[in-house]
């Protein structure tokens, strides 16, 4: 009978004992390592087996670990090891100690070892604790070092089928909660573990009650709390059961509070060109922010003269203006007050303004020449013509022949009373109206009369027909060039030159020394009658009568 009482005051010291190591448990899982054990069965009988597993959560890589166990060798016979392997696993059952060691740190939480009590033929009734105790070692640069870790046990019943019931303890009712079940009274017996409801009655569990959602523990906590803003509505917050996570009460609502703006602060100042802007913030939340436009400020001209310039050949001109440096607009006055359209003080570039022409290259025989003229508003503008080269001179050198000696006679020419006869290129003054009396000029058969500036082919050695030009009384023969009235169509009458058969007359300019003296009279004359007659010629070939070899 007294080992009963030692057996029930070891079953109450286990109950606590397993309550405490829980919490314990609890709060190593929570902090950190802890074991935990589960029986298959915890209502025992002798002869029966029960197997207990034990896991671990919550640890570092582990480089070792020991477990020691506290079970009472006289109600089990103890057998089991390890779930996972290493270098070492090793159970001593006399000594309930099992060791397990590995290469390196592992990673071991789950379960790790199976223990498998065996209740003995002579095991005393009553309940007992096994107590399983953890040493939990890791690797680190100083070497192994122990943490902490939490212990786990688990109480069984060993069933007296002979038990009077002698030993019985009353467990009041309970009321469920929202996460409780409560339970009907009972009574258990301290021997044999025996369940009595409250009329005494046996029975082979406990009757739990229904969970009750309604019954809150007074465990709460406001939630969706919400302060008000100058623009949302906020809220008390609603009150919730923190055990069951259940709505208690519903939060009523908070009026939003309106904007406190402050001053309005300048952050962009206007200009002539660009508006400015204006910001207030409001003083319940900065991030609300008002924006206002302020108006572009009056524009002040900044006024530049532009002096006239006149235009020249190749530049443009400008008339006089002033023009704003701000707004770029064009005015005719120093104070701004007459806008002008940009493109009415252009002055378009003037017309080349020519000079005289000058003669820059002499024109010689088979070579021609070159005159120039210049614009007067720009040097570098100019404009050039050719000058018609001269004709070839004949070679007087080869001349075999003696030249005649007797004075050619000249074609007389009449001019009618107050005729002009100019000459294009160098005439500039009034001639005489009487043309002077030219003496026959008599030229022997197959004479060859040349004109030293235009001959370049051999003439015939016929005397050719000129027609006849009859020149009105006071008329004016002028240089065809400038020529503007319309010409007599009346060719004047030519007299009749006769060659002498095989009479050569030279050229003066290239004629011998001995015989300059003597020619020279006579071919001052010649040269006098080939103008007329080149005039002539000329006069005939713009009327477009008949070509004069």
């Amino acid at each position: 009978m007294s080992k009963g009482k030692n057996g029930m005051k070891r079953i109450m010291v286990v109950f606590l004992s397993i309550m405490m190591i829980v919490s314990l448990a609890a709060a190593s899982f929570a902090d950190g390592a802890a074991l935990s054990c589960s029986a298959t069965n915890d209502q025992l009988n002798r002869g029966d087996m029960v197997t207990v597993k034990v896991s671990l959560s919550g640890a570092p890589d582990v480089k070792s670990m020991q477990l020691t166990f506290d079970i009472p060798t006289d109600v089990f016979t103890v057998d089991g090891g390890w779930n996972i392997s290493g270098t070492i696993a090793d159970f001593n059952k006399s000594k309930n100690l099992a060791v397990i060691a590995f290469e390196s740190p592992t990673n071991i939480n789950g379960s790790i070892f199976t223990l498998d009590l065996t209740v003995k033929d002579d095991a005393a009734y009553g309940d007992f604790d096994a107590v399983i105790t953890p040493t939990v070692k890791v690797s680190s640069e100083a070497g192994e070092t122990e943490v902490p870790c939490a212990g786990t046990s688990v109480t069984l019943t060993i069933i007296d089928p002979s038990c009077r019931h002698n030993n019985k303890t009353s467990v009041a009712a309970k009321d469920s909660t929202c996460i409780a079940q409560g339970w009907d009274a009972y009574a258990v017996c301290g021997s044999c573990g025996q369940l009595f409801d409250a009329d005494g009655k046996e029975i082979s569990e406990i009757h739990y009650r229904a969970i009750n959602p309604d019954n809150h523990t007074g465990n709460t906590e406001i939630r969706n709390q919400k302060d008000a803003t100058c623009t949302e509505n906020g809220n008390s917050g609603d009150t919730y059961c923190k055990d069951c996570g259940a709505l208690i009460s519903a939060g009523s609502k908070i009026k939003a509070l309106g904007h406190d703006f402050g001053a309005w602060i300048t952050t962009t100042a206007p200009t002539e060109t660009t508006e400015g802007e204006q910001t207030r913030t409001c003083s319940r939340n900065w991030q609300h922010v008002e924006t206002r436009t302020v108006p572009k400020a009056d524009h002040v001209h900044d006024l530049t003269h532009i002096a006239a310039n006149e235009a020249t050949c190749k530049d443009y001109g400008n008339k006089e203006y002033w023009v704003c440096a701000g707004c770029n607009k064009y005015y005719s006055d120093a104070q701004g007050s007459n806008e002008i359209n940009a493109n009415d003080v252009i002055i378009a570039p003037a017309e080349h303004q020519w000079g005289e022409w000058v003669v820059t290259k002499e024109a010689k025989a088979g070579e021609k020449g070159e005159e120039t003229r210049t614009c007067i508003y720009d040097s570098n503008h100019k404009e050039t013509r050719e000058i018609p080269s001269l004709p070839e001179t004949e070679n007087t050198d080869a001349q075999t022949e003696e030249p005649s000696t007797e004075t050619p006679e000249l074609p007389e020419i009449t001019v009618p009373e107050n005729e002009i006869i100019e000459n294009p290129d160098t005439q500039t003054e009034e001639l005489s109206t009487v043309a002077p009396e030219l003496p026959e000029i008599t030229v022997p058969e197959n004479e060859i009369i040349e004109n030293p500036d235009t001959q370049t082919e051999e003439p015939s050695t016929e005397t050719p027909e000129v027609p006849e030009i009859t020149v009105p009384e006071n008329e004016i023969i002028e240089n065809p060039d400038t020529q503007t009235e319309e010409p007599s169509t009346v060719a004047p009458e030519l007299p009749e030159i006769t060659v002498p058969e095989n009479e050569i007359i030279e050229n003066p300019e290239t004629a011998n020394d001995e015989n300059t003296a003597i020619w020279l009279p006579v071919v001052i004359i010649a040269l006098l009658g080939a103008a007329a007659v080149a005039i002539i010629v000329i006069r005939i070939k713009k009327m477009t009568a008949p070509e004069i070899l």
